[in-house]
């Protein structure tokens, strides 16, 4: 009875209350309050008018006038959380890894590990897999950049710098690892054991850094703004971890792959790199598909899923790494000598000279003009990555999935140009330095398709991606050829040695992979497309000319 009663007493006392409140406060004995609780009113949407002209005033100061128009307000809030499963598996597969580290410690065998002969068909699959996650991951992460920038508060300029940043960091590591794991005096299982734990560091360190996007994902734009350069900060340490083990793997690869191999598996590297542009928007597109679920999402917490699939190629490289790179080199050197009749006929095939033929001023001229392609080269296929993604979403209105899919055409032609240059290398149909010089001056005609010449709409897009598959495809082509026969001009012991020439290598592909991002999505933003396409011209025009000095020296055999 008392639980039928008490309900009805409590609504009586509220209805007599809001009554009383009611008469209480009639227009002449509740004027004062009513004239303060207004006032109290305008003045906090005053104050959140004020603070929405800063941030507009602040976003105009930074924004290009391709972008002002774009503001954090145009996105969604709606974040997705990542679940413990996940986490929970990716710590599963590091454990299982620590434990067959465990047993290598002990004297074992890596369990796919070929120690009689070392240049296994495996041990190449897993460095040309090392190879493809960087560009899986790159190509996971520029197609939500520009959104996740902008809603954070920042330009696309910092869109840019958010990712090629993290080279300046990749550029620390490759100077620390020429002091931790030495070619002079090389330990291989030392080597192995730097490359190992420093991708489960850069697999952790992205987990976390998912975490903190995520939770930042819903604060304010002054919490997200400053969340931006912690972020930052963190994916240039996973690049650190990258740029510490990338030289000591890259001195292995030289160690154990025979000279006569170095030039077919460099090309098949520009393959695998492609393969990864390729991979890595059908991958986003999985990621976007799974965590929105048909709604519309933040581009924070997009990135931050982005990161959690990042972290998961990682980790799959490390495991194959595990299992594949040897503990120890064994003694080669038959299987680096051919027969003098195999070597005869190969110069008789390809009637110009080998690298590795040359006299010593002229392999020496050759390695330091591709240490200078190593820094033209790769800011002419990162400007293209970044800034054609950006001037198809703003000037033409593309999704970001859509966006992604455009970055996958220019890697299918770009592998398709590699795959056909093996062939005709391998067949012996065209000889080294004529493909060499031939997809250097192919590249820079295709620039010229990059420029707006009057064309708009669809086809002004479809140009865009022509021009973009021809210049990246050749540039790949011939970075293939140009470090096959860089690693076979080096001698050790030399001013020109294989480390110094991977060191200066890895350091130019980092530093224009820093500067290539923030100038060309500057271009673009503040200067347009045919500004931005005269970058191109002439870091081509300087890539070009790079290798035709090259190439001069194989033909002529002498320094020029």
């Amino acid at each position: 009875m008392v639980a039928l009663i008490l309900p009805v007493l409590l609504c009586f006392v509220a209805v007599t209350a809001a009554s009383v409140a009611y008469d209480a406060c009639s227009e002449e004995n509740c004027w004062g309050t009513g004239w303060l609780q207004e006032a109290v009113v305008l003045s906090s949407r005053i104050s959140a008018m004020d603070a929405a002209d800063a941030e507009a005033t602040a976003r105009a100061a930074v924004a290009g006038p391709l972008t002002e128009h774009i503001t954090p307000d145009t996105f969604s809030t709606y974040s997705v959380p990542i679940s413990s499963g996940v986490t929970f598996s990716l710590i599963l597969v590091l454990l299982l890894v620590a434990v067959h580290e465990y047993r290598v410690a002990g004297g074992a065998k890596p369990l796919l590990a070929d120690h009689q002969r070392g240049n296994s068909l495996l041990f190449q699959c897993a460095n040309l897999y090392s190879w493809f996650i960087p560009f899986v991951v790159l190509s996971l992460l520029i197609p939500v950049s520009l959104d996740f920038a902008i809603d954070m508060g920042q330009s696309a300029t910092a869109s840019g710098l958010f990712l090629s940043v993290a080279s300046v960091f990749a550029v620390l590591g490759v100077v620390v690892s020429k002091r931790i794991v030495p070619e002079d005096n090389w330990d291989q299982r030392w080597a192995r054991k730097v490359f190992l734990a420093c991708n489960a560091m850069a697999t952790a360190v992205l987990v976390v850094n998912a975490y903190i996007l995520l939770a930042a994902a819903q604060s304010s734009l002054n919490a997200r703004a400053a969340v931006f350069w912690v972020s930052s900060f963190l994916f240039g340490t996973v690049n650190f971890m990258v740029g510490l083990c990338a030289l000591s793997r890259s001195v292995m690869w030289n160690l154990i792959t025979p000279q006569r191999e170095k030039t077919f598996w460099m090309i098949m590297t520009q393959c695998s790199r492609n393969c990864g542009l390729l991979l890595g928007p059908v991958l986003f597109a999985i990621v976007s598909y799974l965590v929105k679920e048909g709604l519309e999402v933040s581009p924070v917490c997009m990135m931050g899923w982005s990161m959690i699939a990042a972290a998961i190629m990682i980790l799959s490289g490390l495991v194959l790494a595990s299992l594949a790179f040897p503990s120890q080199i064994p003694n080669r050197k038959a299987e680096e000598e051919p027969p003098e009749a195999m070597k005869k006929a190969e110069a008789e095939v390809s009637a110009e000279a080998q690298p590795e033929e040359l006299t010593a001023e002229a392999r020496e001229a050759i390695v330091w003009h591709m240490i200078r392609y190593s820094f033209e080269r790769p800011m002419c296929v990162a400007a293209i990555e970044f800034a054609t993604i950006m001037i198809l979403e703003v000037s033409y209105a593309w999704r970001p999935e859509e966006c992604g899919a455009a970055l996958m055409v220019v890697a299918a032609v770009s592998l398709v140009l590699t795959a056909t240059s093996t062939i005709l290398l391998s067949r012996q149909w065209i000889t080294p330095s004529i493909m060499f010089f031939g997809a250097a001056l192919f590249g820079w005609l295709g620039v010229f398709l990059i420029f707006d010449w009057g064309a708009r709409g669809t086809f002004g897009a479809i140009t865009l991606l022509v021009a973009d598959g021809i210049v990246y495809g050749s540039a790949s082509v011939a970075n293939g050829i140009a470090e096959g026969w860089a690693s076979r001009a080096t001698a050790p012991g030399t001013g020109y040695s294989n480390e110094i020439y991977r060191s200066r290598m890895l350091v130019g592909i980092y530093t224009s992979r820093f500067m290539a991002p923030i100038f060309a999505r500057f271009l673009v933003d503040f200067g347009g497309r045919n500004v931005y396409a005269g970058l191109q011209l002439f870091l081509c025009s300087l890539g070009t000319i790079s290798v035709y000095r090259t190439v001069t020296l194989v033909w002529r055999g002498k320094v020029t």
